[in-house]
């Protein structure tokens, strides 16, 4: 193929780091062959150089430093701006070898790093002893040996991944191999599990993977909270059953969130821009909590005159989702955010039928879901697409509803409060803060976005007056 096919300025800007073979292996060779590019650049490289001389070159030409892991072998990755690169030694003797040892045939494909920085070469040599480029043109998922997903049995949550991210068939021996040790994944560190949900939730059809779990009875083994999810039938205003509405809901998700500056308006900014991992956005937060909604539904099932009903099913499963994030090694970021989204997923809808809408009620929603509000607002839109078609077909008075809501955030946002925690200490004559100079601060902000105080000398009177001496 054309050299250029694999040509990147960050790879010419670190060749020098590398003195014998060396070679682009993997995903990023896959990708520029199925012309699948993106801006994130994820780039491996095997090395018959030694790992810690190679660590420091690139460390000092990238001025990023450089992390080493554990995985399959012995890895120096580094992360950047939609950067990822890996690096690790040469498994054996040879890059065929190397290539021997990877996952699947489509992985299992490699440039020399030399040959792509050569400016004296126009075609670069392929090098594909299993035929991935074969499997990649026949659309088929194919592990490179008979012992690929025993060597590591993560291999079956990467291979549901790929085969849905290029849209391929499951291979007779992927299938094969997937039955045979689908038990071992418990064994699997979940920082690597972590690692592959990450890159799920990054795609654009997450759902289809996580159906694809379901189908192939791997889900379970990964999110054992969901233990009776199938059970569930449609009831109510829900014309699936739990299974399909929840994967709906995580498909919505992608089609709300394209949404964001239409529903959201200048706040649409907002959504994406939360770091909560250096992979890892609010957007995929977004589609876990989706995902997680309703996770507590099978446990509150109970039958009432006939009709099937789920009290508490937001608030246990607010519980099960936090928890659920620390053992997946997300972390307490993601797990708060998730609690604070199911937490509140349903009152949307509440403040949807309330005949007449308060504006304390609106702030009261605004106050408990915090700086996450306006994605629980988007998660309801999505929540509502996927209870029932009809639902889905009346999407936009729902939507109206919300950019109501998102006008009396703006509101929220543009409040200066009247006096600062230092003022209020005046005005009651206290030397020290305590806790009630917050109580008061907040009512008084309350109170002035509901337009119930709008100067200075009422502020200041409404703190005279009150008192929470008996909380500090």
């Amino acid at each position: 193929m054309h050299r250029l096919t694999f040509f990147h300025p960050l790879i010419e800007k670190i060749s020098v780091c590398f003195q014998n073979e060396s070679y682009i292996v993997g995903g990023f060779v896959r990708d520029r062959i199925y012309r699948a590019i993106s801006d994130y650049v994820d780039i491996d490289i095997v090395t018959a150089d030694e790992l810690k001389s190679v660590k420091g070159c690139v460390e000092e030409r990238l001025s990023i430093k450089g992390f080493v892991f554990k995985r399959e072998k012995e890895v120096v990755s580094f992360f950047g701006n939609n950067l990822r690169m890996d690096i690790s030694e040469l498994h054996g003797s040879s890059i065929t070898e190397d290539l021997g040892e990877r996952d699947f045939t489509i992985n299992a494909i490699a440039v020399s790093l030399e040959d792509i920085v050569s400016p004296l070469l126009i075609e670069v040599k392929l090098i594909d002893p299993f035929n991935g480029i074969e499997d990649l043109e026949r659309g088929i998922l194919r592990p490179v040996s008979d012992s690929s997903i025993k060597k590591d049995p993560l291999r079956i949550v990467r291979g549901i991944r790929l085969k849905v991210k290029f849209d391929l068939r499951y291979s007779d021996l992927f299938l094969k191999q997937l039955r045979e040790n689908l038990e071992f994944l418990k064994d699997i560190a979940v920082e690597r599990i972590r690692e592959e949900l990450v890159k799920i939730l990054k795609m654009e059809e997450t759902d289809i993977a996580f159906r694809d779990m379901f189908d192939l009875s791997v889900f379970h083994k990964i999110f054992p909270e969901f233990k009776g999810f199938e059970e569930v039938p449609p009831s109510g205003l829900h014309q699936f059953d739990l299974v399909e509405h929840t994967l709906r809901t995580v498909k919505y998700i992608k089609d709300v969130v394209e949404l964001k500056y239409e529903v959201l308006g200048e706040f649409g900014g907002l959504i994406g821009s939360l770091k909560f991992l250096p992979d890892m956005s609010d957007i995929e937060a977004l589609k876990l909590a989706a995902l997680y909604h309703d996770v507590a539904k099978p446990i509150t099932m109970k039958k009432r005159k006939g009709k099937l009903t789920f009290y508490g099913h937001d608030v246990l499963g607010a519980r099960i989702a936090r928890e659920s994030a620390i053992r997946l090694s997300f972390g307490k970021k993601v797990g708060d955010f998730m609690f604070t989204v199911i937490r509140n997923h349903l009152r949307p809808f509440f403040l949807f039928n309330e005949k007449r809408l308060s504006d304390r009620a609106k702030f009261r929603f605004f106050k408990d879901s915090g700086s996450y509000s306006l994605h629980v607002l988007l998660h309801s839109i999505a929540d509502w697409m996927a209870t029932s078609d009809v639902m889905k077909s009346n999407v936009n008075e729902f939507i109206e509803f919300v950019k109501g809501m998102v006008e009396f955030y703006k509101r929220m946002s543009s409040v200066v409060p009247l006096l600062s925690g230092d003022e209020i200490m005046e005005v009651k004559g206290w030397e020290k803060p305590t806790r009630c100079v917050g109580e008061i601060k907040e009512k008084l902000f309350e109170l002035q976005v509901l337009g119930k105080i709008t100067n200075k000398d009422d502020a200041v009177k409404f703190v005279r007056g009150y008192s929470c001496e008996s909380a500090c």
